[in-house]
């Protein structure tokens, strides 16, 4: 056969949707349920610019942990969301930072450390999204206060606004 040896689709491979926290879905064509958990990293990431080791994927109530596994052993069935929740790991940012540290500037250090851009941050802290022109102070963030962070544009430039 002529087209032996070059690499198809299976006939089944078919588009899945990731979202983020924020609502906006990704989709990622031809995606077979053979493909790995850090093959569709690698998809999300070539789409959204988020690294894959930053990302955690969820679907069926479940987080798909192990990156060498695939979409099949861990029970993906195709129409199926799956979420992604960016995790940063590891950033000492509110200890070393003032309070009248711009979100802006924060934005800026995640950026330098992990390598989000700053515009596909959506930072929220207690059901808030952040806005650039704001400060640490501003939203009462203080030494080792969590911040919720999901890939998507930036919550705004104009108040506070409720995360639903």
């Amino acid at each position: 056969m002529a087209s032996e040896g070059l690499w198809r689709p299976s006939q089944g491979a078919k588009s899945i949707i990731v979202k983020d926290l924020s609502g906006k879905a990704t989709k990622l064509e031809e995606v077979d349920l053979s493909e790995t958990i850090a093959s569709v990293k690698a998809m999300v990431y070539e789409k959204e610019g988020c690294p894959p080791d930053a990302q955690r994927l969820v679907f069926n109530g479940v987080e798909a942990r192990k990156d060498y596994c695939t979409l099949d052993e861990y029970g993906f069935q195709y129409g199926t969301d799956i979420y992604l929740i960016l995790r940063l790991a590891g950033i000492p940012v509110w200890n070393r930072y003032l309070s009248n540290t711009s979100i802006d500037e924060v934005r800026y250090i995640i950026r330098k450390q992990e390598g989000i851009r700053q515009m596909q941050q959506h930072l929220v802290f207690c059901g808030l999204s952040l806005d650039n022109d704001r400060t640490l102070a501003d939203y009462n963030i203080q030494e080792n206060s969590t911040l919720h962070l999901a890939p998507g544009p930036l919550g705004g430039s104009s108040g506070l606004h409720e995360v639903a």
